[in-house]
C-alpha cells in the first residue's frame, strides 16, 4: 500500500494554532476527524507536546510549589504548555494525582519541567511606579522621552498642553535625563517651546540648564530665531536677559537670523534692542531667505527699512548697494513709493 504524502512542517505550523484550539474543547478522536475533513490530516499533537492531561508527577511539583506559595500569602497561577488553569481545574487534577501524603511531604524546591510555570495571577500582580521603570534605562531612552510630549503637539492653540508636558519635563528631568537631548527633527525641547510660544515650559527649561543658543537645523532656528519668528516677545526678551547669541546662524532652508525675523515682522522696538545687543545689520540671509532690509523692503516696512539703513550708517557701509537692491525688492511686491524713496535716499 502507497504511503500517504508527507505534509512538510511548514504546513504542520501553518495550522497549529487551529489544532490546538480545537483539541482543548474535543476529545482526541474529534480533533483527528475534523482536522482530517477540513485540511486533510492528522494532527501531530504527540510532536508538539500537546496534551489534554498530564503524568501525575507533574502535579506533584504543582501542588507543592503552590502550598509553599500559599505559606508566603501568595496566590497562584498555573501555565501549562502556555495553557493557563482555572482554580477549579487544578485542584481536581491535585486531588485526581496528588495523595494527601504527598501534597504536605515533598518539598517547594521541587524543580519543574520548562513547560509548566506557577505564578502570581496576572490581575494581582503587584503595580511598580513609573520611575522604577525608568530609572535605569538608558540615557537615550530617557532622554527620547522628553520629547513625547512634544512631538504631537500642534503649532497652533499649543498653550493647551503646557501644564501637561511641564509636568512630563519635570519628572524626567528628575531621573537625570538630558534637557538638550534631540528629536528626530533634531530640536531640542527649548527650541519647540520657543516655537510654540510655551513660555513656563521656556522658564522651566533653562532654570535645568537647557541650551540658550541649540544650533540651527535643516528647518528649525536657535530659540531666539523661533521666538521671534512667531513674534513673541515675551520669550524673545526671557532669552536675550540668559545671554543668547543674537548673531547665531540661521537655518540652513528659509531661515532668519533673530534680526531678520524682527524686520519681517516689523518688530521695531525688538530690532532696537537686537541692535542695542550686537545684532549685525548685514548678516548673510540663508537659502531661500533674505537679508534684514530686503526682508522689510518687500513687505513695504518704511519705518523698519529706515532703521536698518541707520545701522548700516553707524557701521559706515556703503549705502547706495543697499538701498539699489532693497528698492528692487520693494518694487517688485508691489512697493512703488517705498523703491522710490530708497533709490533717492542719501543719509541726513
Amino acid at each position: 500500500m502507497p504511503y500517504a504524502p508527507r505534509i512538510p512542517s511548514e504546513t504542520w505550523e501553518q495550522h497549529k494554532h487551529d489544532i490546538v484550539a480545537v483539541y482543548r474543547s474535543s476529545s482526541l478522536q474529534e480533533t483527528m476527524s475534523y482536522m482530517g475533513e477540513k485540511y486533510g490530516f492528522r494532527p501531530r499533537l504527540a510532536k508538539w507536546g500537546i496534551s489534554k492531561y498530564h503524568p501525575g508527577r507533574d502535579w506533584i511539583g504543582v501542588a507543592s510549589r503552590i502550598r509553599k506559595r500559599a505559606g508566603a500569602g501568595k496566590k497562584s497561577e498555573v501555565m501549562i504548555r502556555r495553557r493557563k488553569y482555572t482554580t477549579p481545574e487544578v485542584e481536581k487534577e491535585i486531588a485526581r494525582h496528588v495523595s494527601s501524603r504527598e501534597q504536605w511531604s515533598t518539598s517547594g524546591d521541587i524543580v519543574l519541567p520548562d513547560y509548566i510555570t506557577v505564578s502570581t495571577p496576572q490581575t494581582e500582580s503587584v503595580g511598580v511606579s513609573r520611575e522604577q521603570l525608568l530609572r535605569n534605562l538608558p540615557w537615550c531612552l530617557l532622554s527620547r522621552g522628553i520629547q513625547s510630549p512634544w512631538n504631537h503637539f500642534p503649532t497652533y492653540d499649543a498653550h493647551e498642553y503646557e501644564d501637561q508636558s511641564l509636568e512630563s519635563m519635570k519628572f524626567l528631568a528628575e531621573l537625570g535625563a538630558s534637557v538638550d537631548s534631540r528629536d528626530p527633527e533634531l530640536a531640542t525641547p527649548l527650541q519647540r517651546a520657543c516655537r510654540q510660544g510655551l513660555y513656563k515650559s521656556c522658564c522651566f527649561l533653562i532654570d535645568h540648564g537647557a541650551s540658550i543658543d541649540a544650533n540651527a537645523t535643516d528647518h528649525m532656528g536657535t530659540p531666539l530665531q523661533e521666538a521671534l519668528k512667531r513674534e513673541d516677545v515675551k520669550i524673545a526678551n526671557l532669552l536675550l536677559e540668559h545671554g543668547a547669541d543674537v548673531n547665531a546662524p540661521p537655518a540652513e532652508v528659509s531661515g532668519f537670523t533673530a534680526l531678520q525675523a524682527a524686520s519681517v515682522d516689523s518688530m521695531l522696538d525688538m530690532a532696537v534692542r537686537l541692535l542695542e545687543f550686537g545684532a549685525d545689520v548685514a548678516g548673510p540671509a540663508a537659502k531661500g531667505g533674505n537679508t534684514a532690509i530686503n526682508g522689510a523692503a518687500e513687505r513695504g516696512y518704511g519705518d523698519m527699512v529706515q532703521l536698518l539703513l541707520n545701522a548700516y550708517q553707524i557701521r559706515e557701509i556703503d549705502l547706495e548697494p543697499v538701498c539699489r537692491q532693497a528698492a528692487g525688492y520693494a518694487e517688485k511686491k508691489g512697493h512703488p513709493e517705498l523703491a522710490e524713496w530708497l533709490r533717492g535716499y542719501s543719509p541726513p
